[in-house]
């Protein structure tokens, strides 16, 4: 494991109280961007990612599955909030990834909506 690596899931793995199979795969999406930051562009301390590389990594991610790449967001939401900086992450509908949850949430509220006016 990389120190970029490491310093990506220790902080948050302390911290998540979630069940293990979420921890489990929060886990694997960190250390898999703390490889990459370290690896792919030179990053000595996890504290040096900024919103650029955060967007080149999900440019990186662009052939993965939209559940996926949500799941991706979701771990680097979680570090860069326990870092003090949660704007850096873009939002899943920016990514593209909106889950299927959340797309039915708003169809129901459009359907809602157009029932109230009528």
């Amino acid at each position: 494991m990389t120190k970029v690596e490491w310093e990506a899931v220790f902080v948050p793995g302390l911290l998540l109280k979630r069940s293990s199979r979420s921890v489990d795969e929060i886990h694997r999406c960190l250390r898999r961007f703390g490889r990459r930051m370290e690896e792919g562009y030179g990053l000595n301390s996890i504290t040096e990612i900024s919103s650029e590389l955060i967007e080149l990594y999900f440019t990186e991610l662009a052939g993965l599955s939209a559940s996926r790449i949500a799941a991706h967001a979701t771990a680097l939401r979680i570090l860069c909030k326990m870092m003090g900086v949660p704007e850096m992450v873009p939002t899943n509908s920016q990514l593209g990834c909106t889950r299927m949850s959340q797309k039915l949430n708003a169809s129901i509220l459009t359907v809602a909506d157009d029932d109230q006016k009528e």
